[in-house]
């Protein structure tokens, strides 16, 4: 860590003295701790004085230390110099705009992307006066009040071991007087004798350069933008969610005189005209996955192709063609698991609510007809744990005639 830098220290007199000052009645002395301190003038460090070797320096607690009295008289006499020389005395405020981020709406504006253009207002007008340590507003005492003609008094509040209090702040802040609060270091102090830049404000408007004006501009019609793409979104997907409505009113339970479906077996094969031997399952597995495609048919629901027999789909929307599917199997080689439950997923819808609110309304439809489902490949939901045995919604001589692959007489 390294050491302050002292830009001010006190002569034999008793006086503040820069260290630019060459002739001053010595020794120095600190301000804070009163011990002794040297002015060094050196070529290689800015000029600075320093406390003795083996002398620690301990400041002052509360704000009144020496740092926070010097910058008040700094800013005192570099107002009424000014002042006698029909000079400005500015205070100067950082642009409040951010001008240097990405239009991104989805990046946060950090202070590194601060404007850092600013704007200047003198406050040395004829007739202004300035005191040090003055009370104008009832139980708060101002570091620095400039009295400009026709206005309310003009606050400048020194901080540097503590900020602006909130109690302090709200009582500014009802006064209606302008306040700018500024941060002091040792190394900032002489940038006090010809303006006081402000680090935090009250009562002062907000000000933006023109560069940010149309940045802000910019943003505002972005997100104006980005709001008329979000109300067609949702009455896109309103309209969609309708189609799907209508799709399910139309799901009606038609009983069969035959299963409309072709069992798969262990063996795939292109040709399904030589396969002959059924696929080898549990009996209660076989069972209810045949139970369930029986149900799917019956919804309306028509197998896939010859090469994924075990997967079913439902028509949607004709035009474009929008369908919702019914895995009963698992992979493209036809494995069944004992986990029979039907998965339902919606790979042609583009939007993931849309694909959501798909998958959970037929997923309760065919729930409710006796089908026991799972969860969507490309969906979050989930559905009850209740017990649905399809085998009971089925024509009992229809599926044993299917489980034990006989023809249905």
């Amino acid at each position: 860590m390294r050491s302050v830098l002292y830009t001010y220290a006190l002569d034999a007199e008793g006086q503040r003295r820069s260290i630019r000052e060459q002739e001053s009645p010595r020794p120095f002395s600190c301000g804070d701790c009163g011990n002794e301190m040297i002015a060094r003038r050196g070529r290689v460090r800015r000029w600075h004085y320093a406390h003795k070797a083996y002398v620690e320096c301990v400041p002052k607690p509360d704000p009144d230390n020496a740092l926070h009295n010097y910058a008040q008289d700094i800013i005192v006499e570099g107002f009424n110099d000014k002042l006698r020389n029909c000079e400005p005395y500015y205070v100067v405020y950082g642009c409040t705009g951010h001008h240097d981020y990405s239009f991104d709406l989805d990046v946060p504006l950090g202070e590194s992307a601060r404007c850092k253009n600013t704007f200047r207002e003198n406050i040395a007008l004829s007739g202004a006066d300035i005191y040090r340590e003055m009370s104008v507003i009832p139980n708060t005492r101002s570091d620095i009040v400039i009295e400009l003609p026709g206005q309310k008094p003009f606050i400048i509040e020194v901080v540097n071991t503590h900020d602006l209090e909130d109690d302090t702040r709200r009582r500014y802040d009802e006064s209606g007087c302008r306040v700018v609060v500024r941060k002091v270091t040792w190394e900032n102090l002489d940038e006090l004798t010809g303006e006081c830049r402000a680090d935090d404000t009250v009562n002062v408007a907000g000000w933006k350069c023109d560069d940010c004006k149309e940045v802000a501009r910019a943003r505002s019609r972005q997100e104006s933008e980005e709001r008329e793409r979000e109300k067609r979104r949702v009455k896109s997907l309103e309209r969609r969610k309708k189609v799907v409505d209508a799709a399910l009113a139309k799901m009606v339970r038609r009983r069969s005189p035959k299963p409309k479906f072709r069992p798969w077996y262990e063996v795939h094969k292109t040709n399904w005209n030589l396969v002959a031997a059924p696929i080898k399952m549990f009996p209660r597995v076989q069972r209810v996955v045949f139970a369930n495609a029986i149900i799917l048919t019956e919804l309306g629901f028509e197998q896939h192709n010859r090469s994924k027999p075990h997967l079913f789909r439902y028509r949607i929307r004709d035009e474009p063609r929008i369908f919702i599917y019914a895995d009963l199997g698992g992979s493209d080689v036809v494995k069944i698991y004992e986990d029979s439950s039907v998965m339902l997923y919606a790979p042609d819808l583009d939007d993931e609510e849309l694909n959501q609110y798909a998958v959970s309304a037929f997923g309760r439809r065919l729930e409710e007809s006796g089908v026991s489902v799972r969860v969507g490949f490309e969906s979050s939901v989930v559905f009850g744990s209740r017990n649905v045995d399809p085998t009971r919604h089925v024509n009992s001589r229809m599926l044993n005639a299917m489980v034990s692959c006989e023809p249905v007489r």
